[in-house]
This record gives structure tokens, sequence and C-alpha cells, in this order.
């Protein structure tokens, strides 16, 4: 029993030390011993056990006020290859990347219509040709992993929705989209879920960190705590946001009159004032210090009372980059805990 306990707290620490590194694209070691809280030999022995698997690579670098050479790590691109797809009503994006979560080849397709048949067709050929060119260069494609505008479960990978797209019946895009035969698994995670991730990496910061979207009449949500995604994983609006903020307005299906959730989702016009103190009570709530708002509208007002509160605001103007480079994270990180728990 002891011995089954130690593996899986090594490959857990290994774990958080590799998302690190993803997170950061390099690292010291004293850099990654204050990210994780592990003390210092328990650092250098769990990246040396990495680098000695080929899941890390050593870069010598000097830095001031140390007289040796400090080893800067970075994860070893050739260790895999992962398919990403960004999934869009509009467009398709299939982008091929190594293990490091860095793009090899960049794929573009449109979506001639915003029906679910040419919505998956359009994933198809992206992923087609992102295989293609895998194959081209002596690549197979280890792990994929999809991000979606919409609602998923990411448990079975089944998408409930994409936004922009009516009557999309929920489906499994690996089981039944021939392209992803032969990729040994496909995750699919939500764009705001992506974006989150994004904007965690371009902070170097994995906690207390939150994403919001308010685009098109549709509200989405995501949270980070130490590393875990707390809320966003389905796209949904947060059950959070189900409260009572007005006296008017039509009663939600949750029970409740002038419920936040169903304000939003209907467009009518909400109290900024009400808005806004609802905000601040929901982030802090989410024990959030930190968040990537992207609101279609006006929002002054609202960035100006969330810094008030304390909640440091970064306004998105366009999330794209954001999400994708949430998505190659996250499916470099995937790719990773697997290998990480299936290595000896």
């Amino acid at each position: 029993m002891k011995v089954a306990v130690d593996k899986l707290a090594n490959v857990v620490a290994r774990e958080a030390l590799a998302r690190k590194v993803l997170l950061r694209r390099r690292a010291t070691r004293s850099e990654l011993s204050r990210d994780t809280g592990l003390c210092a030999a328990s650092v250098t022995h769990h990246t040396r056990w990495l680098l000695r698997h080929g899941f890390l690579t050593s870069t010598p670098i000097r830095v001031p006020d140390v007289k040796r050479s400090v080893d800067q790590l970075r994860v070893n691109g050739d260790q895999g290859t992962l398919l990403a797809i960004h999934v869009h009503s509009r467009q398709i994006q299939a982008q091929v990347l190594g293990l490091d979560a860095q793009p090899l080849a960049d794929f573009l397709v449109p979506v001639e219509e915003a029906t679910q048949r040419e919505v998956l067709a359009a994933v198809s050929r992206a992923a087609q040709q992102a295989k293609q060119w895998a194959a081209d260069q002596g690549r197979g494609i280890d792990f994929a992993g999809m991000s979606v505008c919409g609602t998923v479960a990411t448990e079975d990978s089944m998408v409930f929705g994409v936004d922009g797209v009516p009557q999309w019946q929920p489906c499994q895009p690996r089981l039944m989209l021939p392209a992803f035969e032969g990729i040994p698994a496909l995750n699919v995670w939500t764009q705001v879920m992506s974006k989150m991730v994004g904007l965690s990496a371009a902070q170097r910061r994995d906690g207390r960190i939150a994403y919001v979207e308010f685009l098109g009449g549709s509200f989405h949500i995501a949270s980070m705590r130490q590393g875990e995604v707390w809320l966003g994983r389905h796209g949904s609006t947060s059950s959070f946001l189900h409260e009572s903020v007005s006296d008017s307005g039509r009663v939600c299906y949750c029970g409740r009159r002038g419920c936040l959730a169903d304000l939003l989702e209907s467009g009518e016009p909400v109290d900024v004032r009400i808005l806004a103190d609802a905000f601040v009570g929901l982030l802090h709530r989410v024990d959030v210090d930190a968040l990537g708002l992207e609101w279609q509208g006006e929002k002054d007002w609202l960035v100006r009372r969330l810094t008030e509160a304390g909640i440091q605001v970064y306004v998105i103007d366009d999330g794209r980059n954001a999400a994708l480079h949430g998505l190659r994270i996250l499916t470099a990180q995937a790719l990773l805990a697997h290998q990480l728990a299936h290595c000896d």
C-alpha cells in the first residue's frame, strides 16, 4: 500500500512541475519551488527524473548575483505530437503541436453554413489536413484536444451545443468522424475554459484567476484554483449566477424572479449598479483576484467597480488568441498527465 501511495505522490508532484513549466514555457528550479510549494530538494529530485525520462530539457544560463550557472527547464517538444482544434460556427482552426504546446503547423477551414452537418464536416477536413501534414513529417498524432464555443460534457467529450448553430444534436466527434481514427484520445473543453487557461499562461499564474465573457447575448464564466479548473468546464451559466437581483423581470427556471443569469441571457436591460455589485459578490465567493473580461457593450462602469473591489481586471478585445493559447496548453497538459501516469 505504501509503495502505491508513494508512486501516486510522485506522479502528482511531477505533473504539477511539468504543468508549471508549460505555463511559463521555461522555468528554473527556484521558480518551480516558489510556485508549487515543494521544497528545493523535492523539486531537484523530480526534475532530474523528468530530465532523465525525456520530459524536460535543460539549458544552463547565468543569472544576476549567482556564481554558478542555473538550469533553465523546458518541456521537450519532441516527446509527443498533438492535434488542437478550435471549433467556431464560422471557421475551424487546427494546429499540430509539440509536447511543449508550441505550434508546428496551422490550418484554417471555413464553415460554409452554420449547421451541425457543416461544422462537423469542417472539423473533419481540418483534422485530416493536420494528420496528413504530421504523417508527411514522419509523426503520428498522440493526442487531440478540441475547444468548443458552446456547451460540452468534458467527462465523455460530448458536445451539447455550439453557439450560433441552431438545433444542435449532442454528439461525440471522436466516435462519428473518421478523421479521428488512429488518434488514441480526444478531449473536449469549452472555449471559456481555454480562454481562462490562456490568460493564466499570459500572467504566469494558475490560481485565483477567472475569465468572463458576454458576447452576442451569451454569458460564460470560468475560474481556476491552484491549477484546477473550478468553473467553466461545461460552458453553461454558472449556478452562482442564479440569484435574485431584482424584483422585476420574469421567473427563471431556477424559480427566482429577477434572476441574474436569466436577465443576462434574456438580453433585457439590467441596472448597471445591480450588475456590478452582483459581480463583485460572485467573484469574491469564488475566491478570485484577477479577471479577464471580454464584454460586448459598455463595460467601463463594470471595470471601475471591480477594480475598486480589489480585483485586477484585464480587458480582452479579442479572446481568440487567448482561446488558442489555452487550448494548446490544455492539450499538452492532458498528454503529459497520461504519459506520467503510465511511466515507471
